[in-house]
């Protein structure tokens, strides 16, 4: 089977801090946008008062709405504006349902004649936004905002919407100004930080970054977003001395700042300083009063090192599992943490243990079913495969990977027609450029060729090899059942001519050549490249050596075939056909 799970990557901590990390113009879900060609400067407030003989019909109109009746209430709507051309709400109402419909000229048309009756309206304002902004009048849609801010500048969501409304349309110099008048005004706050950190950055004037997160912390040099903003900055930008300088800050004011602890950790991993990681996480690990997200976090980042990283305390780090596993027997995470250790260093068993333990807490964790099918299959404990991959199905019920082992898992306990239905099924929901579908095709050729429905195995390696004519496990294994069956010898000798070709010592192609040339009759020919297998490592294999038993005695040497049969049963080949060879001292076709 193609290894293709590795060893897995476990969950990145997603840390406190970073909660805040949002860029203002990606998390809107509904954007007041407006675009108009008013200036600012004209607009007048006004106010129309609607005649409240029309309080009844708004009020039918918004039941007929309720009731998905659109076509009425925009009817009822109609004629109130035909008796009150000026009618705002109705104006409004009319908007809001065309707005729905996406005809934006008309919600555009009627916004505006109810802003226009009533402009002291911050609702009749957004709806006007909304609707030219959709309709495509940006300039006119920032000029609105600034009206609307003029008039309601203590609406903090206002103010955000219009940055929101600045970023999505990439208009920074015009959000850095009013990003400017905020903090004038509100101060600062951590969402206003980092939009203003990912507005320079978008613009790529790193040098204001800098600049600004320093005129925050002069006005508050205790500010611990802008602190590890600016951390962050220094050590991406590899100022290192001055992104510890900021990480040490943090620390003397709060000796368990999670992010400063982590952040030198993570500084200290490019020095490849592994003494001071090791005594800082040593500190973290060791202390209940920090949280086990850092701890988490720490293990993390560690995993991920001690590969990359020359001279990496490994020792060390699997007493800091050890450690957390005592602190935290019952949590997944640390439990998954302890068997990968645990794998790592050779007992299997144990690791296979805790992994099923993670999950029977945790069972949401894909990534440790398929490590937990992995180890299993490398220990070939293929009846366990099954019946974890039947456990992990009950979570992860169209997942490919999962029917691949449980497939697997059937094919070596021969349980043919299940491993069929599961390969089949794989096959159905794998795409036609997924690279996994050629080993699929790989699965249900062998599973369908031990079937006996040999035909069928035939056109999957047809298959194969119409994708990749030089798939060489495809060339071998369709040569070698051509040679079993008897069948297209000539092909399969050109078939497996091209494996020996490209990998002129493998004693399973060499076999596979030797063979077909057996069945071609040419019995010193296959002589000679069934003992290039053989020097190549085919005494290790039964059903090497049983070939070899038979092209000496199709060359003659009568006794070294039969004790080359027997050395053959001793390396676990049992059939009916090899008892009756030794038996009879000669060759008998199965």
């Amino acid at each position: 089977m193609q290894e293709v799970l590795g060893i897995l990557e476990f969950r990145k901590l997603i840390n406190r801090t970073m909660k805040q990390y949002k860029i203002i113009g990606l998390s809107s879900l509904l954007v007041f946008l407006i675009s108009c060609n008013v200036n600012k400067k004209t607009i007048v407030t006004i106010q129309h008062i609607p005649d409240s003989k029309y309080n009844q019909k708004i009020v039918d109109a918004k039941r007929d709405i309720l009731y998905g009746a659109f076509p009425i209430a925009i009817e009822k709507y109609e004629e109130i504006i035909k008796s009150d051309s000026n009618h705002a709400t109705a104006h409004y109402e009319l908007a809001k349902i065309y707005l729905k419909n996406q005809e934006y000229e008309k919600a555009t048309f009627h916004s505006k004649r109810a802003f226009d009756s009533n402009s002291s309206n911050i609702w009749y304002a957004h709806i006007y936004a909304q609707s030219l902004d959709l309709k495509g009048d940006i300039e006119g849609s920032s000029k609105m905002y600034e009206y609307m801010l003029e008039n309601w500048n203590n609406d903090v969501e206002l103010w955000y919407e219009y940055f929101r409304f600045l970023d999505r349309y990439e208009k920074y110099t015009l959000l850095n100004k009013y990003l400017d008048l905020f903090e004038k005004k509100f101060g600062f706050s951590d969402e206003i930080i980092i939009n203003r950190y990912q507005s320079f950055v978008k613009k790529g004037k790193y040098k204001n970054i800098e600049k600004y997160l320093l005129n925050v912390l002069s006005a508050d040099i205790k500010n611990e977003f802008a602190n590890l903003i600016l951390a962050d900055f220094y050590s991406s930008t590899r100022k290192i001395d001055k992104a510890l300088e900021i990480y040490d800050r943090l620390l003397s004011y709060n000796s368990n700042n999670e992010q400063a602890l982590l952040g030198k950790i993570k500084i200290f991993l490019q020095r490849n300083d592994i003494q001071s990681v090791m005594t800082i996480a040593s500190k973290i690990i060791e202390n209940t009063r920090i949280e086990l997200n850092l701890k988490l976090g720490i293990i993390s980042e560690l995993s991920q090192a001690f590969e990359k990283v020359k001279g990496f305390n490994i020792k060390k780090f699997d007493e800091f599992i050890v450690s957390l596993y005592k602190q935290y027997p019952e949590n997944p995470d640390i439990i998954q943490f302890y068997g990968n250790t645990e794998y790592r260093n050779g007992n299997s068993k144990l690791a296979i243990s805790l992994f099923l333990k993670s999950l029977n807490i945790k069972p949401s964790n894909l990534q440790t079913w398929l490590f937990t099918l992995y180890i299993l299959e490398r220990e070939k404990e293929f009846n366990r495969i099954v019946s974890v991959a039947d456990s992990a199905l009950i979570y992860f019920p169209n997942q490919k990977d999962l029917f691949l082992l449980r497939g697997f898992g059937y094919l070596q306990t021969e349980e043919l027609q299940k491993s069929y239905d599961d390969f089949i099924f794989a096959l159905k929901i794998t795409g036609k450029l997924d690279k996994d579908r050629i080993q699929i095709l790989h699965y249900l050729a062998e599973v369908t060729y031990k079937m006996k429905r040999k035909e069928e195995a035939f056109k999957f390696y047809d298959e194969i090899l119409e994708n990749d004519q030089n798939d060489i496990v495809a060339l071998n294994n369709y040569a070698y059942y051509l040679s079993i069956e008897g069948l297209h010898l000539e092909k399969a000798l050109e078939m497996s001519g091209k494996t020996i070709k490209k990998e002129p010592k493998n004693s399973t192609y060499l076999d596979t050549y030797a063979y077909i040339l057996f069945r071609l009759e040419r019995y010193s020919d296959a002589l000679k490249y069934i003992e290039l297998a053989i020097l190549n490592g085919g005494t290790n294999s039964g059903v090497i050596l049983e070939h070899y038993g038979d092209i000496l005695f199709k060359n003659g040497k009568i006794d070294l075939a039969v004790s080359t049969w027997k050395e053959a049963k001793e390396r676990g080949e049992n059939s009916k056909i090899l008892d009756l060879k030794i038996e009879r001292k000669e060759f008998i076709h199965e």
